[in-house]
């Protein structure tokens, strides 16, 4: 794994010629291959990047933080405050 994917990174997209180790590269390999589906033209394609750049900076680990929280792999507030 650590010869396709660097930084160990799934999902995985193996291709014959091809490994994209990097899920939003992955998504749109596949989008460009199924035709407009990334955008028909530069702007489309800048809008989508734009959301997608976004929601893996700011949304992605956000959620992840709240799925520690929730699934207990992170402290509660009040167990933050009595390890300070």
């Amino acid at each position: 794994m650590n010869q396709k994917s660097p930084f160990r990174q799934l999902p995985l997209l193996e291709d014959d010629t091809l490994v994209i180790s990097n899920g939003d590269a992955g998504m749109k390999f596949v989008a460009n291959c199924l035709g407009e589906l990334y955008g028909g033209n530069p702007m489309e394609k800048a809008r989508i990047d734009n959301w997608l750049d976004n929601s893996t900076q700011v949304l992605r680990p956000n959620l992840n933080n709240w799925l520690d929280f929730v699934f207990g792999k992170k402290p509660t507030c009040d167990e933050a405050m009595k390890q300070a």
